[in-house]
Parts: structure tokens; C-alpha cells; sequence
């Protein structure tokens, strides 16, 4: 039978329970334990029964008593220990009561005929835990097993139980490297046993704790999210009406994008004659840096390549009247616009044969003084191309405060989650030198 999930359904009339293995779970004992003087709670046993009381679980336990079977005592021993451990666990805490003791006196290997033999009370068989849930009226899918031995959390997922499995190392070691060396023990104690190691190689602990207390915790966290899971409810499915076509589908709306402010067209900016030659005012370049400079050297370009509007032509003389005796009269004047246009065509080269003749040298065109505009244009390229570098130093900048964070992290990892373990202190120190070290690197770039 597998462990039931977390969020399993209560039975109805049936409570949840905590069933505890007794040797080195609820008491100190490495051998076969037949006197009652000797028994010996572990440490903080009575505030973990009745903290589990008061978490709503019954207390069972369920132990192996090979000893019986072996003849070191007799059931009567057994049931003298438990009365004691009551004894204690009354004395320990108010409220830490048991509600049920259950053992199995059988081992397949004793000297006593009466009880050598297998029995499916024997752990890892679930055989104790079923008769407790019939006996006491248990839910044994909302319950759990804590034990220190592979057998116990077998027995409690064969149950249908959660499990947890004590280990002096769980604070150190992963979850994993624990559950190793739980199966490498739960294979020396088969005896060869091929099906039992193969059983212990399949079997995998809910969870780990290094003491019965912290296993208390582990169960009170997971009490809490069923609780929480439990009053927030299933979540809650409608089915959409029956009907012949489906609804048609509302059109998709396409995004809307954000509001901007109406953008203003690019005016060159021109500055008085008189202040022409005097020094220019820097005028923030964000919005030009946002633009990109092949938008500023389109810019001017455009600027350079503009002329000032043609000079209106002077008006001609008046023609003296002509003589009667003039042959013919003389042919009108071009208008002016008419000549510019023709001079400003393009003229095609003159051919090979006329090519070597000196031909008169044609009057240069005086240039166009250059714009305000256009100065005003040059002097803000000047700016962008003066702060391409900024953004190197402002990387190096963030780069630096990424790698000091990281730096804090490794700190108090090794202060805290290192406590107590040299091997990891050290790794986490290393790391944090390692991160310093970068940071200042990262600041002397910056600041070149």
C-alpha cells in the first residue's frame, strides 16, 4: 500500500495518529529491554507526545520485541516497560498519554518454539498498524510512522502512511546521502535476505529528522498546509451551458499603445548675427543621444547642402526706342529665372577632340557661408561622440554592486548555514573573497 497524499480526504468518525517505534525513537535502548528500572526517555519524548496530542494525532506505539522469542524475557516484562514509560511521559509533560502499546513478540530465529516463526505483525509488515486503526478507529491515510530504522518506515508506507526516519546526521547530510546509508544498513540487517534488500533498495522516507522532536516540527509545517489547503476549499468548476453552437468568440482586441506626447519636427537652430561669433551655449543632448547620431549626421547634411534663396534679378534698363530704319526689331530680353535655371543644369563633358584646348577658366562660385545651424549640429556630435565611453564606466558600476550583493550572500552563508561544519565555512568563505575580489576590480574599471 503506498503513502497516502497530503491532501487526503478524512475519514469520517476516524482521527489521524502518530505511530512510534520505541527503541531509540521513545527511549534509549540498543539491546533486548526486559526491565522496567532501566527504561530511559530520550530527550524531549514527553513535550513531543503531548505536542502531538495537542496537534490532534493519537500516539501509538508499535515496536518489535524479538527478545520474547529469544527467551531474555516474557510479555509480561513488556507490558511492565510500557507501564513505565507511561509513568515517565505523565511525569515528563502535562497531556503526554499513549493511546495504545502494540508489539510483536515473534522472530523468525528464536529459541523459543511458541514464537519463531514470521508473523505479519513482525516490521516491516504493516500488521500492528492495521490492527491499531481498527482497534482505535484510525485514519491511516492522514497518519504518519517515525522511526530510526528503514523496517518502521517501511511498515508505515506499506500502511498508507507518511514517514519519517530519524538520523543522527540529518542536519549535515542531503536527503539523499541519508537514504543511502539507511539502505546500506537496512541490507546488513536483512541477512542476505534477497526480497528484504530489494524491498529497502525501493523504499524512499518522506522525510528525514535528527530527533524526535525535530520530526514533531517536520509534521506540525505539514499539518499547517493541510489546514490551510482545507479551509481554502477545492477550487470551485462551473460547466458552461449546453448548447446547439457555441457562442462566438469576442474579436480579439488589439493592444493599445501608450499615450505619447505629440513629438515637435526638428527645427535647425539659428542664433543672431551679432552672436554668431561669440561661444555657444551647451544645450542638453539626451533627447539627440536617444535619437542616435546617424540621425544628426543626416541633419547636417541637409543643413550644408541648403543655400540661401536666389537674389531677385535687377530690373533691365529701358530699351531705347528704335529707329525707323532699323531692320528689325530686337529679339526680347530672357527673363532671369529662366538663365539661372539654365546655369544650374548639369552640362554634359565635352567630347575627346576639344578636350586638350584651353578653354577660358570659369569664374568661381563664392561659398556659401556656413549656417548657424549647422555649427550649432557639429558642436552637438562633438558631445556624443565625447560621451560614447560613459556607459562602459556605468556597467562596470552595476557589475560592481551585483558582485558586493553576491559577496553579503556568501557572508552570511558562511555564518549561518555553515555553523558548525569547518569543510563548508570554509568553501563559503573562499567564495566571498573570491566575489570581493571581483567587486574591487570592478571599480577600478569604473573609475578609469
Amino acid at each position: 500500500m503506498a503513502a497516502a497524499p497530503a491532501n487526503a480526504k478524512p475519514e469520517a468518525g476516524r482521527s489521524p495518529a502518530v505511530f512510534l517505534d520505541r527503541d531509540e525513537t521513545l527511549i534509549h535502548n540498543t539491546g533486548d529491554l526486559g526491565d522496567p528500572a532501566k527504561v530511559e526517555l530520550v530527550q524531549g519524548a514527553a513535550m513531543a507526545v503531548a505536542s502531538l496530542r495537542g496537534l490532534g494525532f493519537q500516539v501509538v506505539v508499535v515496536t518489535n520485541q524479538g527478545g520474547v522469542a529469544r527467551g531474555k524475557y516474557g510479555e509480561a516484562d513488556v507490558e511492565a516497560v510500557h507501564a513505565r514509560i507511561d509513568a515517565l511521559l505523565e511525569h515528563g509533560a502535562n497531556g503526554a498519554t499513549v493511546a495504545g502499546y502494540y508489539f510483536c513478540p515473534y522472530h523468525p530465529e528464536g529459541s523459543d518454539e511458541a514464537y519463531t516463526r514470521e508473523h505479519p505483525d513482525r516490521k516491516p509488515a504493516p500488521g500492528m498498524m492495521l490492527r491499531a486503526a481498527e482497534d482505535l478507529k484510525l485514519d491511516l491515510a492522514r497518519s504518519w510512522m517515525v522511526g530510526d530504522a528503514f523496517r518502521d518506515t517501511q511498515a508505515g508506507e506499506a500502511a498508507g502512511c507518511r514517514t519519517v526516519l530519524l538520523h543522527p546526521e540529518a542536519g549535515r547530510l542531503s536527503p539523499a546521502r541519508l537514504g543511502e546509508l539507511a539502505r546500506e544498513q537496512a541490507k546488513k540487517n536483512s541477512g542476505g535476505d534477497e526480497a528484504a534488500e530489494a524491498a529497502a533498495e525501493a523504499h524512499r522516507p518522506d522525510f528525514f529528522a535528527g530527533t524526535l522532536v525535530e520530526a514533531v516540527r517536520v509534521i506540525a509545517s505539514q499539518r499547517h498546509t493541510e489546514r490551510h489547503r482545507v479551509a481554502a476549499g477545492p477550487p470551485v468548476k462551473t460547466a458552461p451551458p449546453a448548447s446547439a453552437t457555441p457562442p462566438p468568440a469576442d474579436p480579439p482586441t488589439p493592444p493599445q499603445e501608450p499615450k505619447r506626447a505629440p513629438g515637435r519636427a526638428f527645427r535647425p537652430l539659428s542664433l543672431p548675427p551679432e552672436e554668431e561669433s561669440g561661444p555657444l551655449v551647451e544645450a542638453p543632448v539626451n533627447a539627440l543621444i536617444d535619437r542616435g547620431r546617424p540621425v544628426v549626421e543626416r541633419a547636417m547634411q541637409r543643413a550644408r547642402g541648403r543655400q540661401d534663396p536666389p537674389k531677385p534679378a535687377d530690373p533691365a534698363p529701358p530699351a531705347p526706342a528704335p529707329d525707323a530704319a532699323s531692320a528689325a526689331p530686337a529679339p526680347a530680353p530672357a527673363p532671369a529665372g529662366a538663365a539661372e535655371t539654365a546655369d544650374r543644369r548639369p552640362h554634359p563633358p565635352d567630347p575627346p577632340a576639344v578636350r586638350g584646348e584651353a578653354a577660358p577658366a570659369a569664374p568661381a562660385a563664392p561659398a556659401a557661408p556656413a549656417e548657424p545651424s549647422a555649427k550649432i549640429l557639429q558642436q552637438i556630435l562633438h558631445e556624443l561622440r565625447g560621451n560614447r565611453g560613459g556607459g562602459d564606466a556605468s556597467a562596470a558600476t552595476i557589475v560592481a554592486l551585483v558582485l558586493q550583493a553576491l559577496t553579503l550572500v556568501c557572508l552570511l552563508g558562511a555564518l549561518w548555514m555553515a555553523a558548525g561544519d569547518d569543510a563548508l565555512f570554509q568553501r563559503w568563505a573562499l567564495a566571498t573573497l573570491v566575489f570581493q575580489g571581483a567587486t574591487i576590480a570592478a571599480l577600478l574599471v569604473a573609475r578609469r
